[in-house]
């Protein structure tokens, strides 16, 4: 968006079929809700003159300089050539499978879930409308453990000797969410250290701490399932070494991050240099620049990086490109109405506005009863569904 903006033309390429990568996934971007975050911007790159989306779409090649790129480009059905004047490897990231690990028995017992999917069970447009329920009978748990470092700062079982960055302070976002459906749910996370390094982290994390939220520094060991019961038995080594063990209701592995196969695939493909941890390797003090002059990259693509870690190296990117490559739009300059053709009507405007799933039911009616006393505002409409389908269509 930010490159349209700027004039150019954008070619966005996704290999799945939606945009917005791991964040629809998510139930919040603490304090809001996913959706209200991601839904907009997918919107307005689908409607974008200047950005041509195209999906379910590899990218199977690359030649070419800086200014002069010709990408090779496969669908399931053909393939294409695209001319373009620069790269952005945007390609993100993927969580660590458990099942992989011998200590975390996902897959085996159904209350052993990951982080990603207990945010699909917080989402009120996920398989429990929002209502909490461990997966084994549907009952409301009790007791939450989250483990800590799952498939990060592990070279026995994992290939990752990389703190993920993002899983401490995720825990504590779903805690806190978990506080929120029910304040007498127990929470408690294990952990081997908490890493609240970013801006707010430290004041985030005492909150949590503020909300009963148990932090249990330790190792764990083992997780069984208690005899003739679907709850678990959580073994662990605590900060003096003393095994313990405790029982819960669920537990949530905090799954790290990597690269995904996908861009790695691509990386290689057209010649980018990956560090030995398989994240792109970019140039000193130029946090994204690649080996390849012309390709940058961004996001957790070059590293594990937070959303707005991310968002900064994505401008960085644009501000690269801008200062060398001369913007070259698709589209033809918009046309407007000439202002003196309406400057004696009076404005008629119609508010379409959208409920995140969870809002407080009477919201829609206090929005329209507010909007209709505005000068101007001649109708009030809520668009349901997703927000990033034609409004057209809905409005008629």
């Amino acid at each position: 968006l930010s490159l349209s903006d700027a004039g150019y033309g954008v070619h966005l390429i996704e290999h799945t079929g939606s945009l917005g990568g791991m964040i629809p996934k998510l139930h919040r971007i603490y304090p809001l809700c996913a959706c209200c975050k991601i839904d907009p911007r997918i919107a307005a790159c689908e409607q974008d003159p200047n950005i041509s989306v195209m999906l379910n779409t590899k990218v199977s090649g690359l030649t070419g300089d800086f200014g002069n790129f010709s990408v090779t480009l496969e669908t399931e059905n053909q393939k294409k050539e695209l001319r373009v004047g620069a790269v952005v490897l945007a390609a993100g990231i993927e969580t660590f499978d458990p099942a992989e690990h011998e200590t975390y028995p996902h897959g085996r017992f159904p209350n052993v879930i990951t982080s990603v999917e207990y945010e699909q069970i917080q989402k009120p447009l996920g398989p429990e409308a929002g209502v909490l329920k461990r997966p084994s009978d549907g009952k409301t748990p009790a007791k939450i453990a989250w483990l800590q470092c799952v498939g990060s700062r592990d070279i026995n079982q994992c290939d990752a000797p990389y703190c993920s960055s993002v899983c401490c302070m995720y825990a504590l976002k779903e805690a806190l969410n978990t506080k929120e459906f029910d304040e007498d749910i127990e929470t408690t996370i294990f952990y081997m250290d908490m890493r609240a390094h970013g801006k707010g982290f430290e004041d985030y994390l005492n909150s949590a701490i503020d909300r009963d939220v148990r932090l249990i520094r330790s190792r764990v060991h083992t997780v069984d399932t208690l005899p003739e019961s679907d709850d678990l038995l959580i073994r662990y080594a605590d900060e003096s070494g003393h095994l313990e063990e405790e029982s819960f209701d669920m537990v949530v592995l905090s799954v790290g991050v990597r690269p995904g196969g996908e861009a790695i695939e691509i990386a290689n493909k057209i010649g980018v240099n990956l560090t030995a941890d398989h994240f792109v390797s970019t140039e000193p003090f130029r946090p994204v620049s690649t080996n390849v002059p012309g390709i940058f990259v961004c996001g957790g693509l070059s590293g594990p990086h937070d959303i707005g870690q991310s968002l900064v190296q994505a401008t960085a990117s644009v501000s690269e490109i801008a200062s060398i490559l001369s913007p070259e739009p698709f589209a033809a300059p918009r046309e407007y109405p000439n202002a003196s053709e309406a400057a004696d009507k009076a404005p008629e405007i119609l508010l379409a506005y959208h409920l995140c799933p969870g809002m407080a039911p009477d919201l829609g009616a206090e929005i329209e009863g507010y909007a209709l006393k505005t000068p101007g505002v001649k109708a009030a409409s809520r668009v349901g569904g997703d927000i990033s389908a034609a409004l057209t269509d809905q409005l008629k």
